[in-house]
Parts: C-alpha cells; structure tokens; sequence
C-alpha cells in the first residue's frame, strides 16, 4: 500500500484543486497561486485540510521511500532531514494560509518547491553505490525541476501554471520511483 501513497496524494491533491476550482471558478492560472485557493471563504478549508493532510501523508510515503533504498550512515540521516522539512513545510502552507502570514506562508512554499527538488539530487547523490543510472536520472532531474522552476518563476510571476508545470515533473518522478527496484539495477520495483 505504502509504495502506491505517492500516486494517491497526488490524486488527492488533484480532486482537492478540482473541487475548489468549481468552488471559485474565477481563479486565473496566470495570475494565482494554489496557496491563493487558501484564503477564499469557499475553498479555504478544502485547501488546507488538503495541505496538511499531504503533509502528514507525505511523511510515510518519503521516509517509507527512503527506508526502501536501505542507506547506512549520516548519507540517510541528511536525506530525512531534508525531505522531512520539506515535508514540515507542505503541512505548515496549509496551517498558515497566505492570508495570515504572507512572508512566512511562502517562505514555506519555497522550502516546499526547492527543498524538493533539491532533496530529489540528494537523494541521487546518495543512492549511487545502489543504482547508478537511476542516481544519474535523479540528479538531472532534480536539476531540472530546480532550472524549469526558476525559469518560469523569473520570466512570469509565480502562478498556478508555474507550479502545475513542477507538479507534473514531481509526478513524473514519483511514477519512475514505482517501476525502479530501490537496489539492483534493474527496473521493476519489488518493494
């Protein structure tokens, strides 16, 4: 069950975006966050129950991926620190919504975004010794993901295209986590 987790919160995420867009379909891509969903009277509760309980959810899910790899040593100790303040930071997006603290919502939303993609290098850095090709594939893709953010953020201002755009790397790299064995060099994940 655990190793579906990463595919049914992005489900999860999704029905929730969905439900609040009926709810406010005045929300502009372009010119919107997510986070903006959090602040409306109509959305606001669907929006960060849905955060927090990602982060929650999000907790198992990484640190069940990370356990799947069996790493040894303080090369493990820094990957949990890193994804669990990202994962601290997806919980607290929705626990201070835009509306209440806006420097410290996306202060937040940027450990969130970066930390991420960041703890996605790492995590290739890490496990080298184990896989190399998919070590390789984790690092470029992290970097990828931290470049196409920075990019889109730098040329348009932050919108909820920006982050569909990382949303849709995030679950590329989530479907290539189910069909990857966490320690041999073939694919097929047998967890």
């Amino acid at each position: 069950m655990k190793k579906y987790l990463g595919f049914i919160n992005l489900i999860i995420f999704s029905i929730s975006i969905f439900v609040c867009l009926q709810l406010y379909p005045e929300f502009d891509f372009f010119k919107d966050t997510f986070s903006y969903l959090g602040t409306l009277k109509q959305t606001a509760v669907i929006f960060n129950l849905t955060m927090i309980f990602l982060g929650i959810s999000n907790f198992f899910y990484l640190n069940f991926i990370i356990e799947s790899y069996k790493l040894k040593g303080s090369s493990q100790d820094v990957l949990k620190i890193i994804i669990n303040l990202v994962i601290l930071s997806l919980f607290m997006v929705g626990l201070i919504p835009l509306n209440l603290n806006e420097n410290l919502h996306y202060l937040f939303a940027f450990i969130l975004f970066y930390g991420l993609a960041v703890g996605i290098v790492f995590f290739g850095i890490v496990i080298a010794p184990k896989n190399l090709l998919f070590s390789r594939f984790n690092i470029g893709f992290g970097i990828f993901m931290i470049l196409i953010f920075s990019i889109l953020n730098g040329a348009l201002k932050t919108n909820a295209f920006n982050e569909s755009v990382y949303l849709f790397l995030l679950t590329l790299w989530i479907f290539t986590l189910f069909f990857i064995n966490p320690n041999k060099n073939k694919v097929i994940a047998k967890y």
